[in-house]
């Protein structure tokens, strides 16, 4: 944790004029670097700005695979990013359009993960022998794709390249798709779509965890 500075107390200033102004300069200084008031008031230089970056990675080809009642399918939605601080968050969003074969509405859910060592992020607590996932969405029918958007968070710790990959899966075992729909015939409703995912790299990024 970076080292916060503090003036000493003044109290022994006895003029009150020189005192109150010094009180105010030491209010100032200590909002500052943090020391007191709302932490969102401390100061950020150009140094810790100029360290976050961003990359963006888009698909515009198809997926189409299969995944039993939970269990994931590899879509080859990547993206890569090298931190450049071990205490960096990596922030994930982008939009994916999934499909899938069936004649009711059933669920389809999602999740990155990081490749280097297989880590599932940002997924949710364990209970039971419940599928943990990242976000869960609805397709109403085979003819229909949905889209859908993607969130998460991760601190991988380190200074070498991460790469992240969406994966997808149903609540049966079905037919799964990126960027189209199961029935995706020349008709005006089936479409051809993009997805597309962003890797953010915050320094400084409070980080709630509610449990």
């Amino acid at each position: 944790m970076a080292f916060k500075r503090s003036i000493p107390e003044i109290e022994l200033v006895e003029d009150p004029t020189v005192r109150a102004a010094l009180e105010a300069i030491k209010e100032i200084i200590e909002t500052r670097e943090g020391v007191r008031g709302d932490p969102l008031d401390d100061f950020i230089t150009k140094e810790v700005l100029s360290q976050q970056q961003r990359t963006v990675a888009l698909k515009t080809s198809t997926f189409s695979g299969t995944a039993g009642a939970g269990t994931f399918a590899k879509t080859g939605l990547i993206i890569g990013i090298t931190p450049t601080s071990v205490d960096a968050i990596i922030f994930l969003s982008g939009r994916a359009t999934l499909g899938v074969n069936t004649a009711v509405s059933v669920g389809v859910y999602w999740r990155f993960v990081r490749r280097e060592d297989s880590f599932n992020v940002s997924i949710g607590d364990a209970a039971g022998s419940r599928t943990r996932t990242t976000g869960h969405t609805v397709i109403t029918n085979s003819s229909h794709a949905s889209s859908t958007p993607l969130l998460a968070i991760d601190s991988p710790n380190t200074l070498k390249p991460v790469t992240y990959e969406l994966e997808i899966g149903g609540v049966v075992s079905t037919n799964i798709y990126l960027n189209r729909s199961h029935t995706d015939t020349d008709a005006a409703g089936h479409t051809r779509t993009s997805s597309i995912l962003i890797a953010d790299e915050y320094k400084l990024l409070p980080v709630q965890n509610l449990a």
